[in-house]
């Protein structure tokens, strides 16, 4: 690799979610790009680090999000291919040589399939890349599954929920309801070892950060990676204790620090003070207006639009669908569409063509992933048969210098959300496990098998799901929790660059 600090590139790519597009990563993109997407030169104590890139993949917006984890994967696989040869050829100067992978809401999976692909399929490009940080932000990991403590909750509304959401979300809600799959192991489960959870060892570092109210979308236990959900067990009335060991407390812009909640400090039998909250006529009112409106206007029209989606995923993606269940078909022919193999030269604008040709013929290089040979690949195992337990060499992993004192409070930070669901916790010995099913056990238990900083954040906002990565832009109406959320993850990564070597 080169040692000229200005020439080398980070790439940050930032992966949208359900719905969603890449303006909704627009936010993340501003703060991060503050807090360390310029050269830093080095300091002392410390590495200097690369000018960071940003890339949010287009193709998968709105309906397209339908399609299921791994057309959408593969899609997003060759857009991300194609920026970085682009990038490559236009300066020959510039080499990408850090890339850090983000995926918000269902792009945290997204995200777990495209890597996956990255180091296996895709190595001639991504062999001479340094996979630096994985994070994922209110990512439903273990699927999704409402529990409730009311028998209202847990027998009629949770189930129709799960029904409506399985049916009016595509691909995708079957696979995150984990519903089906026929002969093949779900996606979910699938995700969580082999080739993908080789991909995610690879990394530096793994962050995963998760709402503990107000997301009716992603439940905090899915986005924790756990079997445990203190909040959902206390209904949320549990009283919250923020950690106060903030580092860079004068850097943030935000009108608040971030909200992190120490859950070892969550005690069932204190519970949160209720607010009295005193409600105008004129906005009782508005209430009484907006309710039935939504229910007599809105939310029929929603249900229409999303079954439209629905069914006209499942009619356009059905081919795609039968080839993947070729295990070996597309991947191969994804490397001759990114030209990887010199086969395909040019790049068609079309998301579906872009992985599938109307006329595939026979491809010669059906068994190339077997041949395939780099410092990502264990000497001794297949990635395929990858399961955590044995240890495979990074061969980017350096020795850490020891902090300065000004970094204390990152190391103290760090080594504490690290170890925040070992089984000595207390929190974790106080609340009891979700009743899993075999598939959900089996995604904790392996995801598990990595270390991963586990960061539970609370973003004081009507719907923190979209206000954890302040998706409707930065603005005097932002969440403040969530704009400190968002400058808290741009400051730890900055202090993981400036500690790498």
């Amino acid at each position: 690799m080169s040692s000229n600090k200005s020439n080398n590139k980070h790439l940050v790519v930032l992966i949208h979610g359900l719905w969603g597009s890449h303006k909704h990563m627009k936010s993340m993109e501003q703060v991060w790009n503050d807090k360390f997407g310029k050269i830093h030169e080095t300091e002392k104590g410390k590495s200097g680090y690369e000018e960071a890139i940003f890339f949010a993949p287009k193709q998968n917006a709105v309906f397209k999000t339908f399609d299921g984890i791994e057309i959408i994967g593969y899609r997003t696989l060759v857009e991300l291919c194609h920026f970085i040869k682009t990038f490559h050829e236009k300066d020959k100067d510039a080499k990408i040589t850090k890339i850090s992978v983000v995926g918000y809401s269902l792009g945290g999976l997204v995200a777990r399939f495209v890597v996956g692909k990255c180091f296996t399929d895709c190595l001639e490009i991504f062999k001479d890349i340094e996979p630096f940080v994985f994070m994922t932000v209110a990512s439903p990991h273990v699927g999704i599954q409402f529990y409730g403590n009311t028998f209202f909750s847990s027998f009629i509304l949770n189930p129709l929920k799960k029904l409506l959401g399985s049916f009016l979300l595509g691909k995708s809600g079957r696979e995150l309801f984990i519903i089906g799959g026929g002969s093949r192991e779900p996606i979910l489960v699938r995700l969580s070892k082999g080739e993908y959870l080789y991909a995610l060892s690879l990394f530096k570092h793994r962050i995963v950060m998760a709402n503990v109210k107000n997301d009716r979308t992603v439940a905090f236990y899915t986005a924790f990676i756990s079997d445990k959900d203190p909040f959902i067990e206390t209904d949320n009335k549990v009283k919250y204790y923020f950690e106060q060991d903030i580092p860079e407390q004068d850097s943030y812009k935000a009108k608040i620090l971030p909200r992190i909640v120490d859950l070892n400090k969550l005690d069932v039998h204190e519970k949160a003070p209720q607010r009295k909250v005193s409600v105008s006529t004129k906005r009782y009112l508005i209430w009484a207006v907006l309710i039935p409106l939504a229910f007599l206007i809105i939310f029929p029209i929603a249900l229409i639009l999303n079954a439209c989606g629905s069914i006209y995923s499942y009619a356009a993606t059905a081919k795609y669908r039968r080839m993947i269940k070729q295990e070996k078909r597309i991947p191969v022919y994804v490397q001759e569409k990114i030209g990887i193999r010199n086969k395909v030269h040019d790049f068609v604008s079309d998301t579906y063509d872009s992985i599938i040709n109307e006329n595939t013929k026979q491809d010669p290089y059906i068994n190339a992933n077997e041949q395939d040979l780099s410092p990502h690949t264990s000497k001794n195992m297949a990635y395929s048969q990858y399961d955590g337990n044995d240890s495979i060499e990074n061969p980017f992993d350096t020795i850490s210098t020891i902090a300065s004192d000004d970094d204390k409070l990152w190391d103290k930070i760090i080594y504490k959300y690290s170890h925040n669901m070992d089984s000595n916790e207390k929190w974790v010995q106080t609340f009891h496990s979700l009743p899993f099913d075999k598939n959900r056990q089996t995604i904790v238990q392996n995801l598990s098998k990595l270390e991963w900083i586990r960061i539970p954040m609370y973003v004081k906002f009507i719907n923190s799901h979209g206000g954890i990565i302040a998706r409707r832009g930065i603005n005097e109406n932002t969440p403040q929790t969530g704009y400190a959320a968002l400058e808290f993850s741009g400051s730890l990564i900055r202090h993981f660059l400036e500690n790498e070597h």
